[in-house]
């Protein structure tokens, strides 16, 4: 309703899509080994924050140096934040909540873990996300509450985060923005 809007901060968003499997000649999963170039090509341009998004919740089935590679960059950039998921089961005579966070070895470098689920509204768009994830009697940061700590704690200018449990997303335009 309000037209376009420039945004005020620079981030820059890499996406893998289908060009990507195309260029890089790889299936799904890619080697842990390539995120890990991929950080390392992007720390060269100091950013202030990393966000990965992708879920590391089982050891790769390339093996223990695989996670290693990543663990290792991750640990060189110093500022990134991973991913994780929580899934609900519910069935008629229990729930069962589990919150996927990276595996350790890969996580314990990282400048911190988040859920990256959000809130599907009943005519199947997404209009915000919750800060942080209940599981059982605690919460879980999101993933955009992580990048946010890590960003301002490096002198990204930023408001307050909002209070209530979720945002709402701040849309800049069309699609693809």
């Amino acid at each position: 309703l309000r037209g376009m809007r420039a945004p005020h901060t620079p981030v820059v968003i890499v996406s893998i899509e289908e060009d990507s499997f195309d260029e890089l000649n790889l299936a799904w999963p890619w080697p842990r080994a390539v995120h890990g170039r991929l950080l390392d090509a992007l720390r060269a341009g100091q950013p202030a924050a990393i966000g990965l998004d992708i879920l590391f919740s089982a050891p790769s089935a390339r093996g223990p140096a695989d996670d290693e590679a990543l663990a290792s960059a991750i640990g060189r950039a110093g500022n990134v934040v991973l991913a994780a998921a929580h899934t609900s089961v519910t069935q008629e005579s229990f729930v069962k909540e589990t919150i996927h966070p990276p595996v350790w070895s890969i996580r314990e470098r990282a400048a911190g873990f988040g859920g990256v689920n959000f809130t599907v509204d009943g005519d199947g768009f997404v209009r915000g996300g919750p800060l942080a994830l209940p599981h059982q009697d605690r919460e879980i940061p999101s993933f955009g509450r992580h990048l946010h700590k890590v960003a301002t704690a490096a002198g990204v200018p930023s408001a307050p985060l909002p209070t209530t449990p979720e945002v709402r997303i701040n849309f800049r335009g069309g699609p693809k923005t």
